[in-house]
């Protein structure tokens, strides 16, 4: 059964969590976030090494046994069939989902305005929807179907071979929690009535994603 955890940064703050959450990591990680210069941007790719690390754990998986590769497109993977995990990151916060099967997530702090060439990412269906809302409610939804598609690019893994405006999901009027994609089903799950300044989505071929966002905090690090 897939699981999905997320860690707040900003509690790296505290010298003592920060070089806890460094053991923790795979020192592949720790040379990542010595290479980055931005203070914010090591304190979410710290986030995302502790989860993934917790991810590994209870999968009962060693670091040692383990190499992480990366597939042509970006996606970082573990070879075999017995374990996949996708990350994501944005603002304070940075998540992680697995399972054992291909799975994608993504998480994005609500901007303030649409970005441009909407029609490069949207669908026609996506932008009739979209411009039947009010200015707040449009801003939101672009946010929701952009972390639904960022999260199915990254389940994929190998690279879109087609346009994101070919891709819709939203039918209806409807955002779609399943959809037909290179043959598979895959299904969505959003979490942002959790994080209401952001949207939240994972994806795979389980439907069986949690109710609840699993919530790592400082306490819970002290017990790994």
């Amino acid at each position: 059964m897939p699981e999905v955890m997320l860690i707040d940064v900003k509690m790296f703050a505290d010298q003592a969590v920060y070089e806890k959450a460094m053991e923790l990591v795979l020192p592949q990680r720790r040379k990542i976030i010595a290479r980055l210069k931005n203070p914010t941007a090591a304190a979410r790719s710290l986030g995302a090494g502790v989860l993934l690390s917790i991810a590994l754990s209870q999968y009962g998986i060693s670091e040692k046994a383990i190499e992480i590769e990366t597939l042509p497109h970006g996606k970082p993977y573990i070879p075999g069939d017995f374990f996949h995990f996708n990350l994501s990151h944005s603002g304070d916060y940075a998540l992680c989902v697995y399972d054992d099967a291909p799975v994608g997530c993504d998480v994005q702090i609500l901007k303030q305005t649409l970005p441009k060439g909407l029609e490069r990412i949207l669908s026609p269906e996506e932008m009739a929807f979209l411009f039947a809302l009010d200015e707040n409610g449009r801003i939101a939804a672009f946010f929701r179907i952009w972390s639904r598609k960022e999260s199915l690019l990254k389940q994929e893994g190998s690279g879109l071979q087609i346009s994101l405006s070919d891709i819709s999901v939203i039918k209806n009027g409807i955002f779609m929690d399943e959809l037909l994609f290179h043959g598979k089903h895959i299904f969505f799950r959003e979490y942002q009535e959790w994080m209401p300044e952001y949207a939240v989505c994972v994806c795979g071929e389980s439907r069986k994603f949690p109710v609840k966002i699993n919530k790592i905090t400082a306490e819970i690090l002290t017990k790994y």
